[in-house]
């Protein structure tokens, strides 16, 4: 009666043990830095529902070849500095 889960992949145990790494990593960080990261993870998973919503695709997620990966300052750290 449940809906029925996809299989688990490579990908997606590779992306929850960083997000696990990532949760302990911010424990070292001070509040400020931790909700800048917080801030730029909460606006990349609104953009990514938001284009699911889009596709009207339930695939495991968008093919993001195309676009590059956030610089080290897109993604939060230094920022304030």
């Amino acid at each position: 009666m449940g809906s029925k889960e996809p299989p688990k992949s490579r990908q997606y145990d590779e992306c929850h043990y960083l997000a696990r790494s990532l949760a302990v990593s911010l424990q070292d960080l001070d509040a400020e830095q931790r909700r800048d990261i917080l801030k730029f993870l909460t606006e990349e998973l609104q953009r990514l529902s938001s284009q699911d919503a889009e596709d009207g695709d339930d695939a495991p997620g968008p093919d993001m070849s195309d676009r590059p990966s956030p610089t080290p300052e897109q993604a939060g750290r230094g920022a304030g500095a």
